[in-house]
């Protein structure tokens, strides 16, 4: 099942929704925020706010208002009666020209779309996923990487990198050679006692599930870095997981045919699966 709405007005995928001129469509000028609903909630939504309302300054994009937002996701949620869905925002800025230059009036149209959850294969998480180190092209820098922009072109290379050498994952690298983030994820890997993630400045996105996962290790004492490193750390790696909204974490058990420490999933893995899960319970809890 799903459901799209364009400006609050539902449509069907085949219905026109954006004209020639949208910059979103022309230049990749828009965003878009992706959520998981549990049990017809939405946890962790004011960080999703957070970073959509900063993308909209950064871009120049006068987004809709947070409470016009809310409405069509809670319309969403109970037109379809799906306790346990994906749904993704997208912001896209409008023109009356089609060039380059940005027009001094513009507005703006919000996509709003829903679907069923699918939770992903058990085996993921008890067997563990392979990755890649991307060849073919470089993640964005900053301040482009700290945005959720649709400009997706380097994600969608590595993606097709992925795909050709029948991969789960492809892990970027930023201009300078070191470790960025996963083509849909952000990355974390544990040596010692220690668990590191590439910091903001090395040009990874400020995900809302990293940022969750960052905070709830250092409540519970584990220490948790955020750095610059290059790929050749994680050789050295006991674990290395990856993270978003909707798989939440994976272990990643191979790098390009290489076992990552015993190539199977380990403790920090499972006790930040924890963290997590308790994270979502009181999330949800106070919604």
């Amino acid at each position: 099942m799903s459901m799209l709405l364009v400006n609050g007005h539902p449509c069907t995928l085949g219905d026109p929704a954006l004209p020639v001129l949208d910059r979103g469509y022309l230049y990749g000028e828009g965003l878009f925020e992706t959520l998981r609903a549990y049990a017809g909630k939405l946890p962790f939504l004011d960080l999703h706010f957070k970073r959509f309302y900063q993308g909209a300054k950064f871009l120049g994009i006068k987004a809709p208002s947070r409470g016009t937002i809310k409405r069509q996701l809670a319309e969403l949620l109970a037109y379809q009666k799906t306790p346990n869905a994906y749904i993704k925002l997208i912001l896209s800025s409008q023109g009356n020209t089609i060039r380059l230059s940005k027009p001094q009036v513009t507005s703006a149209t919000l996509c709003a779309y829903l679907e069923t959850f699918t939770p992903y294969p058990r085996t993921l998480y008890q067997n563990g996923i392979s990755a890649t180190i991307v060849q073919s092209v470089r993640n964005d820098s900053p301040p482009l990487c700290w945005y959720k922009t649709t400009n997706y072109l380097s994600k969608v290379m590595a993606r097709h990198e992925v795909e050709k050498k029948g991969v789960w994952e492809g892990i970027l690298l930023n201009p300078a050679g070191h470790l960025s983030e996963g083509s849909i994820s952000n990355l974390f890997w544990a040596v010692g006692n220690t668990v590191y993630t590439p910091s903001l400045a090395a040009g990874c996105l400020p995900g809302v599930t990293r940022y969750l996962f960052i905070t709830s290790l250092r409540a519970a004492g584990i220490p948790c870095r955020e750095v610059s490193a290059l790929p050749a750390v994680l050789s050295n790696a006991s674990e290395v997981m990856i993270t978003n909204s909707l798989f939440e974490i994976l272990p990643v058990v191979a790098i390009d045919g290489t076992p990552v420490g015993n190539g199977r999933p380990g403790p920090f893995f499972k006790k930040m699966t924890q963290l997590y899960r308790t994270r979502i319970r009181l999330a949800l809890q106070d919604r």
